[in-house]
């Protein structure tokens, strides 16, 4: 393992630690405005609106963020997340799409357990679109560290720039953290683990940056367990280390802060215990 010194400065992609994760700034980020040489609106077709501007209005309100060619995360549509029916919590199929329209491929949905006494299940599925999902219950989180993050992320206009150590006194102004699983994933070493065999086995090249649409999802307030599953994969996948990794995310200008600090020092540790673990 690197030592913290040892981590390169991520002033240009040549001397990033994953290359594959800090090459995405090369891509036109998803919601960026048009380029001035390009046609203006009035000069596309009209049902080329009707056929889109739909699309970007989910994508947007779900945080949907772009990793890398064919690899995203977003949180799961409010209207399940927040719903009492437990019809509404059936497992749906997914809306969202690539931002070329593009259905994805493999899904990782993490949902709320409806049985806090057992153990959180790990189910694999199909849909109608011949997606594969891999579905984990995830015991349910506190809200108080979640509400503590929205009211900051509301009252700070560039939460993106922020560093961690600006993060960690923002949290001490606006009151007490000390969550009992703050920064720690509440998915299972099991399902870490099945998450990230479950991406390995979806034939996505990491070092081309091709081959299967993948999406992670979870209720907004698992923040810390998308990240993990995320991390956990490319950890393994690149032969780095999970620390690395979430340097690159936490330091990258083209993630949302939302995205950003939500894995703490115990939660690096567990993560990068299943990384260690070899098929």
């Amino acid at each position: 393992m690197l030592e913290p010194s040892n981590i390169p400065m991520l002033q240009s992609p040549k001397f990033s630690s994953l290359g594959n994760l800090y090459r995405l700034r090369e891509h036109l980020p998803y919601g960026q405005s048009t380029p001035p040489n390009l046609p203006s609106p009035s000069s596309h077709p009209t049902s080329y609106f009707r056929q889109r501007q739909q699309r970007p209005q989910k994508n947007e309100s779900r945080c949907l963020q772009y990793v890398m060619p064919g690899l995203f995360m977003a949180f799961e549509d409010d209207s399940i997340s927040f719903s009492t029916s437990m019809n509404s919590r059936l497992p749906a199929e997914e809306e969202l799409r690539t931002p070329d329209g593009q259905t994805f491929t493999h899904i990782i949905k993490l949902t709320t357990s409806k049985n806090p006494s057992g153990s959180p299940d790990i189910t694999y599925t199909v849909d109608s679109h011949k997606t594969q999902v891999l579905n984990l219950d995830v015991f349910s989180n506190s809200h108080n560290l979640f509400e503590l993050r929205m009211r900051i992320l509301a009252s700070e206009t560039d939460c993106d720039g922020l560093s961690p150590e600006v993060a960690r006194r923002l949290y001490t102004e606006y009151g007490d953290i000390s969550e009992p699983y703050e920064g720690i994933p509440l998915l299972t070493p099991k399902q870490l683990l099945a998450s990230r065999e479950f991406m390995c086995a979806t034939g996505y090249d990491l070092r081309r940056r091709q081959g299967a649409q993948i999406l992670i999802t979870a209720p907004r307030d698992h923040c810390t367990d998308i990240v993990s599953v995320l991390v956990c994969y490319l950890a393994y996948a690149s032969r780095s280390t999970v620390a690395m990794v979430l340097l690159e995310i936490d330091r990258h200008p083209e993630f949302l802060g939302i995205w950003k600090n939500t894995v703490s020092g115990h939660g690096v540790s567990m993560i990068q215990d299943v990384v260690n673990v070899r098929s």
